[in-house]
């Protein structure tokens, strides 16, 4: 998301921006990225994704096993979130998919987050870096504004609240001692953009995941230098975090190297709102959903479910808004 304004302190900077350019970004989805997206040549492949995990071997006494992909059932997401807290990353990457137009109704994933579990992060958390963009204002009035118009792709299928859902999310962290930082490509980046033609919107992904990358790397260094180790966030769309990116995805996740650098101190968490789960490829593919439906369609009064499909690779669902009966999901892709 582009955004042309600071609002009480979301557009902190990290430091120097990467030197490399080759893109600037646009908001992601936990749905497939665009078929026209160019994931660009010569990256080094993704980490081989290990097998499935099964059932949980431990259940917390505040949990109830539910099944394969160590499938765990809590009363609310505070207690499931909490759960998470206790195997005290260095670096939580938390995505989500954003919601998209006709959902207004529903609660957010941001709005859920800010609402049910930053409160917990207090004193725990240093950082918030939201995948807001903060154009540099030396750029060129004319470009920024092309990167906008190109950014309508993806962004005028979603919820217009989105943006200021992230400014409230950031504003929320500010007044809880957690600086809000927000990324700021360089002026290069979006020219690139401007010439990407049909590959603009893999260039956009890439630059997310490069500034994110960047922005988190200099806070861990420079925690490292004062010896104090705290807790960083990332926050947006599901496809930048993941540790395990599929085949030609590699450049739009920062999950591999953070983790590295993290020196596996490292989750990635989704936060899944249930209203907007639908039945296509998109979703399907993702390798909790055969398990969640069927729990779903069980127990569509469900608690908060927590998945683990592989190692450091976590999926929070929320409880449905309203127990009873499956919703039919909001339109939109």
């Amino acid at each position: 998301m582009l955004t042309a304004a600071s609002v009480s302190g979301c557009n902190e900077r990290t430091g120097a921006a990467p030197e490399s350019t080759s893109s600037a970004s646009a908001s992601a989805t936990t749905q497939a990225a665009p078929s026209g997206a160019d994931s660009s040549s010569g990256v080094r492949p993704a980490e081989s994704a290990p097998s499935l995990n099964g059932a949980a071997t431990e259940v917390p006494r505040q949990a109830r096993g539910c099944g394969e992909l160590r499938c765990l059932e809590f009363d609310d997401a505070r207690a499931a979130f909490d759960h998470v807290l206790q195997r005290e990353p260095r670096v939580l990457a938390i995505g989500e998919a954003h919601a998209q137009k006709g959902s207004e109704a529903i609660q957010s994933g941001a709005s859920r987050f800010k609402d049910q579990l930053l409160p917990s992060l207090k004193g725990k958390a240093s950082d918030l870096l939201l995948e807001l963009w903060f154009p540099n204002p030396k750029c060129r009035k004319e470009t920024v504004a092309k990167v906008r118009k190109q950014q309508e792709v993806v962004t005028k299928k979603q919820a217009s609240t989105n943006k200021n859902e992230y400014v409230e999310l950031g504003n929320a962290a500010k007044a809880l001692g957690i600086t809000p930082r927000s990324l700021h490509p360089s002026c290069d980046e979006l020219e690139a953009i401007t010439r990407a033609g049909a590959g603009d919107i893999g260039l956009m992904l890439e630059t997310v995941a490069k500034n994110t990358q960047h922005d988190v790397e200099v806070l861990l260094e420079r925690q490292e230098e004062r010896k104090q180790p705290k807790l960083i966030l990332a926050y947006g769309g599901a496809l930048h975090n993941d540790p395990y990116p599929k085949p030609g995805a590699e450049t739009w996740s920062f999950g591999v190297k953070l983790k590295a650098k993290a020196k596996a101190r490292y989750l990635a968490l989704d936060m899944i709102v249930p209203e907007y789960i639908k039945e296509t490829p998109a979703w399907q593919g993702m390798p909790w959903y055969s398990s969640y439906i069927e729990l779903a369609k069980a127990r569509p009064g469900h608690g908060a479910m927590l998945f683990e499909p592989r190692n450091d690779e976590l999926v929070l669902i929320f409880p449905r808004s309203n127990s009873g009966t499956v919703a039919p999901p909001p339109a939109g892709d």
